[in-house]
């Protein structure tokens, strides 16, 4: 049968026969067709919207820089960006949105609705530092992108009219930094612990120290100091220096004991109402008091001035600490349970006691942290430090109460598995301190390895470790089985020509966040007039010099 072409094709084809034009297939008119529409078609999206026709518009970051911002803004990075295949004429930028992320951290936003005049943004943490509230940590790295929302002005069709395109990601390092210094009642937060620790030089070249002279009392013949076990402060008879610290406007501080706990050399002779107990010392420097990396040269001068009787009941003032104008310390009885925690300030030539309290531990060692959010934190170490009890004071202030939240045994915690060693030592102090822009808390704890004989003056090794408390220190530890666990991320040989770390020795921080050391002398093995932490005059009987000896 004989098939009917449509209406409209016989037209086109009467059309071209009128034209004298040869009459196409069916087929080629049919392609024809096609591409005469097409063509049509491409040329009115062309003509009303040339925009999307382009690549489509990107934003691009540009550059991230470290920064300083004015306070409260603290530390920070600054960061620019750009638009790319951006035509004013067919899109409208409604605001941009930038985020950050610390290291390979969620995505959090630092601007939601930027507005499109700007083409740079100031990106900061949310650390406390003091008066500084907006700060990233110290040192880290972070990445970085920004979004831009943006409209057509040729395309209503868009759902809300709304587009957006995402930079790629750019990462840039936070400047080290340290908090502003501390006060009367708090000390700085210490930049990059750790490293400070783990690269510090930690040696003393020739006869380095500082010489205190000691006046008054009467030591009697000095060749007795070949027999006597002890020295004599202002009429007072002491045993080693347990503890040492410096507050913050340069005043220092000694402990001394004055009771035995065994032994022949280190026992002193006396008893409750004969003056004896525990005893602060406060001295001082002639002159100022360095505040830059240096060593004190043998022979500098300074003075003990004052003699302050603690107690005549508690002795052994062992492992003390300063913050600020403050110092703590720690007092036992024996194996009584009158032990005893104290918060003194410190005054020039007084103390004035304001908080105590009564524990049921030996107080060994004893430290004190301001925590970021202004309450203290305070550690008592005992049974050679194997027993880390810590306490928290209730508010903000020095002399709030304090209250036990938590507790660290080497016998059933010991570090965690990811610490560089499992060596413990007899720790004779232990200093918290607190990191800039981390917030982190870490334990600075010192004390000698590998003695042999008696342990005295010239065996054994001066080290310190340090541990970061990965647990966060519970105001009420209700959980029996809650566990306080500590890191130990650093372990120093530190050398020192006039003092070790047998007992007295502390960590003092600058207000520029850095570590200086201190080791005392302990004068625990054999005494001589020629050698030691006192040297005798015998035509001034009545001065001596303690010596120790400080390191960056």
């Amino acid at each position: 049968m004989k098939r009917t072409q449509p209406s409209n094709v016989k037209s086109i084809k009467n059309l071209l026969r009128n034209a004298a034009i040869p009459e196409p297939s069916l087929k080629a008119l049919l392609v024809t067709v096609t591409v005469l529409v097409g063509a049509f078609v491409a040329l009115f999206f062309i003509q009303v919207s040339p925009a999307e026709s382009r690549l489509p518009l990107s934003v691009r970051m540009t550059s991230a820089e470290a920064r300083r911002f004015p306070s409260p803004y603290g530390y920070g990075l600054h960061v620019t960006y750009a638009l790319e295949n951006f035509d004013p004429a067919t899109s409208t930028i409604i605001y941009y949105e930038v985020q950050a992320s610390e290291a390979n951290g969620e995505w959090r936003t630092t601007h939601s609705q930027r507005p499109p005049k700007y083409d740079w943004a100031n990106i900061h943490g949310n650390v406390l530092c003091n008066d500084d509230r907006y700060n990233l940590p110290s040192g880290a790295e972070v990445r970085v992108r920004v979004r831009a929302f943006y409209s057509s002005t040729t395309n209503k069709s868009l759902d809300d009219g709304v587009l957006s395109a995402w930079s790629e990601p750019i990462g840039a390092a936070v400047t080290l930094w340290g908090c502003p210094g501390g006060s009367e009642l708090t000390n700085s937060c210490v930049v990059d612990v750790v490293d400070q620790v783990q690269n510090h030089p930690a040696r003393s070249a020739g006869e380095i120290g500082l010489v205190i002279d000691v006046p008054g009392g009467d030591f009697g013949n000095p060749a007795d100091a070949r027999l006597r076990p002890y020295w004599y402060i202002m009429g007072a008879a002491k045993c080693h220096i347990q503890g040492f610290a410096r507050t913050r406007d340069g005043t220092l501080v000694w402990s001394a004991n004055s009771k035995g706990f065994g032994g022949t050399v280190n026992r002193c002779a006396g008893g409750s109402g004969n003056g004896y107990g525990a005893h602060l010392f406060l001295g001082n420097v002639t002159g100022e008091m360095p505040n830059y990396p240096q060593l004190w040269s043998s022979g500098s001068a300074g003075v003990i001035t004052t003699n302050i009787p603690l107690s005549e009941e508690l002795y052994h003032p062992g492992g003390i600490q300063a913050i600020g104008q403050y110092v703590i310390v720690g007092m036992d009885n024996g194996s009584s349970p009158e032990n005893s925690l104290r918060i003194y300030h410190v005054g020039a030539d007084s103390v004035l006691e304001v908080n105590a309290l009564q524990l049921p531990t030996k107080a060994q060692s004893v430290g004190i942290v301001n925590e970021a959010d202004g309450r203290y934190l305070v550690t008592v170490g005992s049974s050679s430090s194997k027993v880390i009890d810590f306490y928290r004071t209730s508010g903000t202030q020095i002399n709030d109460p304090l209250r036990h939240v938590g507790r660290w045994t080497w016998e059933d915690e010991g570090f965690s598995d990811d610490s560089i060693d499992q060596k413990h030592i007899d720790y004779q102090n232990i200093n918290p301190v607190r990191e800039c822009g981390t917030n982190k808390l870490f334990l600075i704890a010192t004390g000698r390895e590998n003695t042999w004989f008696d342990g005295g003056e010239f065996s054994g090794d001066d080290y310190a470790h340090v541990f970061e408390v990965l647990t966060p220190i519970r105001d009420n530890p209700d959980d029996l089985e809650y566990e306080i666990v500590l890191k130990k991320v650093a372990r120093k040989h530190f050398y020192f020509d006039d003092g070790n770390w047998m007992a007295g020795g502390s960590v003092f921080i600058s207000d520029d966040g850095k570590l200086h050391f201190y080791a005392m002398e302990h004068g625990y093995s054999t005494i001589k007039c020629s050698r030691s932490w006192f040297r005798c005059n015998r035509d001034k009987p009545a001065i001596f010099r303690v010596r120790f000896d400080e390191v960056w």
